[in-house]
């Protein structure tokens, strides 16, 4: 997936008309790469909401080591709350500002790399 923002970087900074610069492919480089990031967040929320939807009885918690699960106890975190829709909600919507601030700067690479390499 890391490549991905790269390359949708590299591929907005071929929208800028030559001469190209190395310096002029960043800008838009990143904000192809937000956008991607973004599109791609907000999808996997939707199939993982309706994934928990469909099967209520998925416990995500086995996966938890039993250590964390006794400090979340310890300070009165609700298991449920890690298996429903608002947990869903709440880590991708952590994961997505996260994967927005690593693609702006892959895609800022990838859009200053490829004038660099394209000179014409």
């Amino acid at each position: 997936m890391l490549v991905v923002y790269v390359a949708v970087g590299a591929m907005a900074a071929a929208s800028i008309p030559p001469p190209r610069m190395a310096g002029q492919g960043a800008g838009p480089g990143a904000m192809g790469a937000i956008l991607a990031a973004v599109i791609s967040s907000f999808a996997g929320m939707i199939i993982n909401v309706v994934r928990v939807l469909v099967n209520p009885q998925e416990n995500v918690t086995i996966n938890l080591p039993l250590a964390l699960i006794q400090q979340l106890r310890d300070a009165g975190i609700p298991l449920e709350f890690f298996v429903g829709v608002g947990g869903t909600v709440v880590f991708y919507s952590l994961c997505c500002g996260v994967w927005v601030f690593v693609s702006a700067i892959l895609g800022a690479i990838g859009g200053a790399l490829y004038p660099s390499f394209m000179r014409e």
